[in-house]
């Protein structure tokens, strides 16, 4: 007659290899799980490497000025800004060049490239973001919030503060798109526009 061995009565060696067995098998039980691992960092964009410093935009009256500062930066691969966007008013990306001996004001339609661990920076008589159709005036000591939108679509907000401010001389290279513009005394962003 043959009877079951109660577990108490079973040998250390047969209990460490039962054990052994158990965990064995739950492990494999484990692996075959359906569950994805969840990424604990999220996907970095363009916007999440870039930061900007001493950013300020020109005090107006007018319907036209301009916004300033250091853009940086922090990743291992350049990035674009390709628009940049306000409540106040339509804006564009811009570049001062010289044209005939004069330097020009004109559309940067490429956009702006920050290199690898680089900066770009935005100054009166060079590359700036310029607003084209304020309705308001932006007083000295006002906060204005700009957009830049980058080529993989994230977006950075940064508030500039208005600063008085006197810029040189450009001429304004008008397009189809700013021909409303070139008439008006815009704080010298007419015919002669001042970044």
């Amino acid at each position: 007659m043959t009877t079951a061995r109660s577990l108490h009565t079973l040998s250390p060696r047969c209990l460490v290899g039962a054990t052994a067995a158990f965990a064995a098998t739950m492990t494999l039980i484990g692996c075959g799980s359906n569950h994805e691992p969840v990424s604990e960092t999220p996907a970095s964009t363009m916007a999440d490497a870039v930061t900007v410093t001493d950013a300020w935009v020109a005090a107006t009256d007018d319907a036209m000025t301009a916004a300033f500062g250091i853009i940086e930066n922090s990743s291992a691969t350049e990035v674009r800004i390709v628009e940049v966007a306000s409540e106040l008013s339509i804006m564009e990306l811009h570049e001062v060049v010289a044209v005939d001996g004069n330097t020009t004001m004109r559309q940067k339609e490429a956009g702006f490239t920050i290199p690898a661990h680089g900066e770009h920076e935005l100054v009166r008589g060079g590359d700036h973001f310029m607003f084209m159709s304020l309705e308001e005036p932006i007083t000295a000591g006002d906060i204005v919030a700009i957009t830049l939108i980058f080529d993989d679509d994230s977006e950075l907000t940064v508030d500039t503060i208005a600063k008085d401010a006197t810029g040189g001389e450009e001429e304004y290279e008008s397009g189809d798109n700013h021909a409303d513009h070139t008439e008006h005394d815009h704080n010298g962003h007419g015919k002669r526009d001042s970044v």
